[in-house]
């Protein structure tokens, strides 16, 4: 499957199109990391399913994979996508490692869309829906965390508290992670 390519056999005609506009608009800027599909694999290493009904949220919102280990977001109600923090993104803040590629899925649109993103660099990542506006479901807080292997938290940008041009629904949400990320260690 190509970098940016969507597992067509999981997607909807309609949600395909907007797919593959999305993904070569976006490809064609560098906003795209690799996105792994069916490559023979046992399957992801997490999963994490998108809502809008009844609350606009990633769940789990906190996963943990080895490095190398893969995620596949699944949508379940609503349009959402699953876009790293990171200047390329939107002028978002970095909260990925400083090595690390970012990533922008599409907008999945219709139940069954699904994403799939292969993290090579150990490190704690964090995500947004930001359903193609840069924040619109970032403002009530749809945020997600994975942690890659076993990092020195220290220096993890994701770590640091958020900064003022995080809305602060996404800003508590974001400390709440952190506080989650710093019990398990």
């Amino acid at each position: 499957m190509s970098k940016t390519a969507v597992d067509r056999r999981k997607i909807t005609r309609r949600g395909f199109a907007a797919s593959v506009a999305v993904a070569a608009a976006t490809g064609a800027t560098g906003c795209l990391s690799e996105a792994e599909g069916d490559d023979g694999d046992e399957g992801p290493d997490a999963e994490v399913e998108m809502r809008t009904y009844p609350n606009q949220e990633y769940d789990p919102d906190f996963v943990r994979v080895p490095v190398g280990g893969t995620v596949r977001w699944t949508n379940h109600s609503g349009s959402h996508d699953v876009t790293a923090y990171h200047p390329d993104n939107c002028g978002r803040p970095l909260r990925i490692p400083e090595e690390a590629e970012p990533w922008a899925s599409s907008v999945m649109s219709a139940v069954g869309d699904e994403f799939e993103h292969r993290f090579e660099v150990e490190g704690v990542y964090d995500y947004l829906d930001t359903q193609t506006v840069c924040v619109e479901h970032e403002t009530v807080g749809m945020v997600g965390r994975v942690v890659v292997g076993e990092p020195e938290l220290g220096d993890q940008p994701a770590m640091e508290p958020p900064s003022d041009e995080v809305p602060r629904t996404a800003a508590t949400k974001i400390e709440e992670l952190n506080r989650r990320t710093r019990e398990e260690y």
